[in-house]
């Protein structure tokens, strides 16, 4: 693969840099230390040099263009792409690129292997972390995974109202993710660990398009392919607990199982049109359906041997598949010179043919399979949502315009305990003229989104087997707490304000200031999420003379606050959740509420400037900083032997300085260095002085919260030939 890939780019880059024109850059770049914040995303992840280089090249003559790009050709992240356009409109292009995502690699695990982790055959179990041997875990916990896409696109217009085009997109998802894991019977004892699940998973897309170019009627059709493997269908690891499941549970003979993303085909086909009926009236009408399909086969009830199965699976394979259907319809109108009035429909609808079965599931791999009233079924999920929208705009006669707009959407939902919503939606839109040196736009938002009568019980009995409804008592028959998710989803009313201001004081100078609002009320909630707001400000102001100077500054404030509801429980086994039960504490008692207060704060700060000192010297430099904070607040009500307290807040900090030098050395060649000092450091409890062992029922890797200074240096050499390769 790599060998044809490098051939096919010889095959582009040999003849495009002999015969077009542009730059070559070609240069080293130097980190001072290990990171995996800083190059999470840029790949400079590691201490050491690393060389680089770019190519930006084109050619113009009179029957083709062409122009040829390749970017960090020496890094893992790295691009190149080719297009080619010819006179007879033909329209070719070509693009490869890979990209790497570094997580947190400061962590260890006793596992060994991929899609099986096994522990070390010397491993001493113990009913809780601390009790193992930890000097075990030696294998380094890379979090990695690299991407890398091919693009192929092909086009040709045979006459100016008609276009056909062609796309082949191939991806690669490979490395190794973080995930959690854990072998149970029920909540009282997990056996959980942070486990490497290895990925390696590929996608192919391949799109088809024709447009039609009439004089008051535009059509198109698209029809597309997408196929995904998934080359690890299950990971399984080892137990490493002993805590009294049974041998067959139990280190060394306990297995766990995760199902991962199965292999799926996906087809879709849409189509468009555009009708301009009068000048002033236009009608866009487009639909869509799609169908998706799952070809895996459905994996055991269990990936442990010794545990006791003895019915089989409804289904070696899933019967159903996935369909959706979309449906658009826009009229556009301007009935004056001075006012527009639209009108929108949308239609979405998804449903699942998969059949229901019920399945006698072996639940977390803790203990033989259990008793057929045990059995749950699955639940087919399907919506279906239908959207009206009113449009007006109108503007003023000093240049200002108003627009206002009302929605309408109803959405139907099954196996929900809501199933119908409906929400209206009012919009206001102030905007002034678009010409001056003061320009103003405010808007604001009304949501009222209600919900169908809430049923709290309907998930138990759209998942329960008949035999276990009939022998649990009626107060009893709920697979959550009923005030938990009332109204969360389904009922709430929101207002958001959103303002805007440019001021133009002269012929260099703009200063933007923004600010937005917005407060959420779930009106019918008791317990779960109760009420969010979220608020934000921010200035932009920015000085430009011409090539020479150029300036800018900007400061930015958030603020975000949650309060949700919670209720404690204690007493026997029996909690009947609709109603109050003497003792109280045994019961659902609402003196035993308690709040969780989450608020969070962010302030970012910038200021850079990039000056040219002469005619072939020019320098750039600019700061940025961020400041966050999370508090998260626990507040009791009546009862004396519940206690609230404030959970350590969370902080990050980050600032960055760059500073870049560009020196004109001749006029084809230009010598560029530049200087990166990067600060990060956060102190999140769930990380900070957490070692691999300080959490009783849960093996982690033993992460430690980001902390980096890093300096990054890179120096280059730009050559631009002076069209002598013309």
């Amino acid at each position: 693969m790599r060998m044809r890939l490098f051939l096919l780019l010889a095959w582009i880059l040999v003849p495009s840099l002999v015969l077009g024109e542009g730059d070559i850059t070609i240069g080293s770049v130097y980190t001072s230390d290990d990171t995996f914040r800083f190059g999470q995303y840029n790949s400079l992840y590691e201490q050491g040099a690393h060389v680089n280089g770019s190519v930006k090249w084109r050619s113009e003559v009179v029957d083709r263009h062409w122009q040829l790009e390749a970017r960090d050709l020496g890094l893992r992240n790295r691009e190149v792409s080719f297009r080619l356009q010819a006179a007879n409109s033909f329209d070719f292009s070509v693009g490869y690129s890979e990209s790497a995502a570094r997580g947190n690699d400061t962590g260890l695990t006793p596992y060994v292997g991929s899609a099986e982790l096994r522990l070390p055959l010397s491993w001493q179990p113990a009913v809780n972390v601390p009790g193992f041997d930890l000097t075990q875990a030696t294998r380094d916990f890379d979090q990695d995974i690299q991407r890398k896409q091919l693009n192929i696109v092909l086009g040709k217009r045979f006459n100016p109202g008609l276009a056909v085009s062609g796309t082949i997109e191939f991806m690669e998802r490979v490395g190794t993710r973080l995930t959690g894991a854990a072998i149970y019977t029920n909540a009282a004892n997990p056996q959980a660990v942070l486990i490497p699940e290895p990925v390696d998973q590929d996608t192919l897309r391949i799109e088809m398009e024709a447009d039609l170019d009439f004089k008051d009627l535009a059509l198109q059709a698209t029809t597309t392919l997408v196929r995904f493997s998934n080359h690890e269908d299950l990971v399984t690891w080892q137990n490493p607990y002993q805590s009294g499941l049974g041998s067959s549970v139990d280190y060394p003979a306990g297995t766990g199982g995760i199902a991962t993303e199965p292999d799926y085909d996906q087809t879709a086909l849409s189509l468009n049109a555009s009708w301009r009926l009068m000048p002033r009236i236009q009608f866009v009408l487009g639909g869509a359906v799609s169908r998706t399909e799952q070809d895996d086969d459905l994996p055991p009830y269990t990936v442990n041997p010794m545990l006791a199965v003895n019915q089989s699976r409804p289904l070696t394979s899933l019967d159903g598949r996935l369909e959706t259907r979309h449906l658009n319809l826009f009229v556009l109108t301007r009935p004056f010179r001075r006012a527009a009035l639209n009108f929108r429909y949308r239609y979405r609808a998804r449903e699942n043919t998969a059949s229901r079965f019920a399945w006698n599931a072996v639940i977390g791999d803790g203990l033989d399979q259990p008793s057929s009233r045990f059995a749950l079924f699955n639940r087919p999920l399907e919506k279906e949502t239908d959207s009206y929208t009113l449009e007006a705009s109108y503007r003023l006669p000093g240049g200002q315009r108003l627009k206002a707009s009302y929605v309408f959407e109803e959405s139907y939902r099954n196996f929900a305990a809501v199933e119908d919503t409906e929400l209206d939606s009012w919009r206001f839109t102030l905007s002034s003229a678009r010409q001056g040196p003061l320009q103003h736009r405010v808007q604001v938002r009304l949501d009222d989104h209600a919900g169908s009568t809430y049923e709290w019980s309907r998930p138990f009995f759209q998942m329960t087997a008949v035999e276990l409804v009939s022998q649990v008592p009626d107060d009893q028959r709920w697979s959550n707490h009923p005030l938990l998710r009332q109204y969360h989803l389904a009922n709430f009313e929101k207002v958001s304000i959103d303002w805007r201001t440019r001021w133009l004081p002269g012929k260099n100078w703009q200063l933007e200031l923004t600010a937005s609002s917005q407060e959420v009320e779930f009106d019918k909630s008791e317990l779960g999420l109760t009420d969010a707001a979220s608020h934000r400000a921010g200035a932009n102001l920015s000085y430009s003379g011409g090539e020479k100077y150029q300036a800018w500054a900007w400061l930015a404030w958030d603020r975000s606050d949650r309060d949700q509801t919670g209720r404690d429980f204690s007493g026997g086994i029996e909690k009947p959740a609709n109603r109050n039960v003497l003792p109280l504490p045994q019961g659902s008692d609402p003196t035993r509420d308690y709040t969780v207060g989450q608020d969070t704060a962010a302030i970012s700060a910038g200021i850079g400037m990039s000056i040219r000192l002469s005619e072939k010297l020019s320098l750039g430099t600019e700061y940025m900083g961020l400041d966050t904070s999370e508090e998260n607040n626990v507040r009791t009500f009546s009862a004396r032997d519940l206690v609230g307290g404030d959970l350590p807040a969370i902080e990050h900090r980050l600032h960055r300085v760059e500073a870049k030098l560009d020196w004109q050395v001749r006029d084809s060649l230009t010598l560029s260095a530049q200087h990166t000092w990067y600060r990060y450091k956060e102190n999140d409890y769930a990380w900070s002085n957490l070692g691999i062992g300080d959490i009783a029922k849960v093996l982690t890797g033993g992460q430690n919260p980001p902390n980096e200074v890093v300096n990054m240096f890179s120096i280059a050499v730009r050559y631009t030939p002076e069209g002598k390769w013309k």
